[in-house]
């Protein structure tokens, strides 16, 4: 695959490449997900369709999905980041409440993708991102801190 990656064939190769042949190892995974946040769009767009592709395979996903939720605990942003990426073509509706947590982070570019993700995930996605929207709103006046309400409020 990486090889395909050099000779700029890779979508070509996607068909070749099945969840069969394709390990679900944390290696691989990995390198998955950091192509994904490249800025080269034909290796993201191959990468992509090569993770849509093989999350048809139940065990391939599960192994994925796994692997990119503990990648969003990990301390590394561009690691958080590319796994954000990944659980999107995977639609892991499952990660949906991680991805909530990393939208409270704060690192900018962190929380913008992570929404970006939740937003892609569904109508379960879109209303969890709208009752993170409702929090600060409610609770928080402009100019005020969180907590406050409560005693002004009587």
């Amino acid at each position: 695959m990486l090889q395909s990656l050099k000779n700029g064939k890779l979508k070509q190769n996607i068909a070749e490449i099945t969840s069969s042949n394709l390990p679900p190892q944390q290696e691989v995974l990995r390198a998955l997900a950091l192509l994904l946040i490249e800025n080269k769009n034909e290796i993201s767009e191959a990468v992509t369709l090569l993770l849509s592709t093989t999350a048809e395979n139940r065990h391939f996903r599960e192994k994925a999905l796994m692997y990119y939720c503990e990648a969003l605990t990990q301390p590394s942003l561009h690691l958080q980041k590319a796994a954000c990426m990944a659980l999107k073509c995977l639609k892991a509706t499952e990660s949906i409440k991680m991805l909530t947590t990393l939208c409270q982070s704060e690192d900018e570019e962190i929380r913008k993708i992570a929404s970006e993700t939740l937003l892609s995930l569904g109508e379960d996605g879109r209303l969890e991102y709208e009752q993170l929207d409702k929090f600060p709103r409610e609770f928080v006046k402009v100019g005020g801190h969180r907590g406050t309400e409560a005693a002004t409020a009587f």
